[in-house]
């Protein structure tokens, strides 16, 4: 839920109205009902380069080829600087056993259910 909080931060920042229906698919990556192909740019190459960081694959070099191809180097360094980013946060939050404050999962039901959030296996309240 962190995250989320975290894309909210950054659009009030940069004044950027952040729609997350355009974005939203469910667990098995079919859009939602107000998604928006293309709201992304590279959405799915950028998918993939998560999802291999996120899980260590052997896919990972050539994906990483892929997005600076279709890219730049420069968005490819952003890319894996927000999946460290992202992989830290939750690591410091999971071994000191951070819990959220009473409350804040209700905060973020509204981004939890338009981002198919609880449908993943991972979803878990501790």
């Amino acid at each position: 839920m962190a995250h989320s909080g975290l894309l909210r931060a950054s659009g009030l920042a940069t004044e950027t109205e952040i729609d997350l229906d355009l974005i939203a698919t469910g667990a098995d990556g079919s859009p939602s009902a107000g998604a928006m192909p293309g709201a992304v740019p590279h959405a799915e190459l950028l998918t993939r380069f998560v999802d291999a960081a996120a899980d260590r694959s052997g896919d990972l070099p050539e994906i990483r080829a892929e997005l600076v191809a279709a890219t730049d180097d420069a968005t490819m360094i952003d890319t894996a600087a927000t999946v460290a980013a992202f992989e830290m946060m939750t690591r410091i939050a999971d071994g000191t056993g951070t819990a959220h404050p009473a409350g804040r999962l209700d905060d973020f039901s509204v981004v939890r259910e338009t981002l198919g959030l609880d449908e993943y296996e991972s979803a878990r309240v501790v």
